[in-house]
């Protein structure tokens, strides 16, 4: 498959693509085919075209680019929403497990980080020796991929992993939400079941009016905790939910909030 084709699948322009060529380590399959940086929530995605053999193009939609809830100078912006859920933005490695076909038709499952096709040990980090110890602490994510036809976003986290934060736990994965093959995110009160503990739900949110105006959580500032814990004072908002500049370089991305609304967030 050429660039031009593939820029079609995903209504991209070829300087979004970059092709690969790789083996994949937990199928020992050699699959090629382009990842797409642009960021929005096509970021990280995959079009395969081959796995050991040629294949139909195949759509891995991975974690995207989120926009937050708010401006540099503070001002909060929420999507129009009926219901928001504010989870704990954990500070690790985005995996997400997912499947593809290989050219005899077989499914297999298989991960990634976010800007490349597999995980594997590089210089940033030994992410596939890591999730390696992760899968043996929870034997349910491949069959619950393989059962709901979903794929998986995790946040990787722990001392092993250590990024801005030092947490105490030496390495833990936590279910962010699932995504569909059409790119649609799931959140884990979507789903009857989930192939990992959740990351922890803060707070749940609901607008009388199915949107939220000029009052970001539509009355629900008045819950002094929530005041405290979300929003802060002014000096914080405008630092961001978690305290850290927005302007930061490595800012992370709000992975873990999600608007139910149906559809992206």
């Amino acid at each position: 498959m050429e660039a031009h084709e593939a820029t079609g699948v995903l209504g991209v322009q070829p300087r979004d693509l970059h092709p690969f060529r790789d083996i994949d380590p937990f199928n020992a399959i050699t699959v090629a085919g382009y990842i797409c940086r642009r960021p929005d929530h096509r970021y990280g995605a995959l079009v395969i075209f081959y796995a050991d053999g040629p294949t139909e193009p195949q759509v891995v939609y991975g974690t995207p680019k989120m926009g937050y809830p708010f401006d540099r100078a503070g001002r909060w912006a929420f999507p129009p929403a009926v219901r928001l859920e504010a989870y704990e933005k954990l500070d690790g490695t985005n995996v997400l497990a997912f499947s593809y076909r290989t050219a005899s038709g077989k499914r297999v499952v298989s991960y990634k980080t976010r800007l490349m096709p597999f995980l594997g040990d590089r210089r940033m980090g030994s992410f596939l020796t890591m999730w390696r110890r992760l899968l043996e602490e929870n034997p349910g994510i491949e069959a619950w991929v393989r059962e709901t036809g979903l794929s998986a976003s995790f946040e990787m986290y722990g001392s092993a992993n250590r990024h801005l934060i030092d947490y105490r736990v030496p390495l833990a994965a936590a279910f962010l939400f699932a995504i569909t093959g059409d790119g649609k995110h799931l959140p884990p009160s979507a789903l009857p079941t989930t192939p990992a503990p959740p990351a922890p739900l803060l707070r749940v949110a609901r607008a009388r009016h199915r949107q939220l105006l000029q009052d970001p959580l539509h009355g629900a500032l008045g819950d002094p905790k929530l005041r405290r814990d979300l929003l802060g004072q002014t000096p914080r908002i405008a630092q961001g939910p978690y305290g850290m500049s927005v302007q930061h370089p490595e800012h992370p991305p709000l992975a873990s909030c999600t608007s139910t609304v149906g559809g992206r967030p």
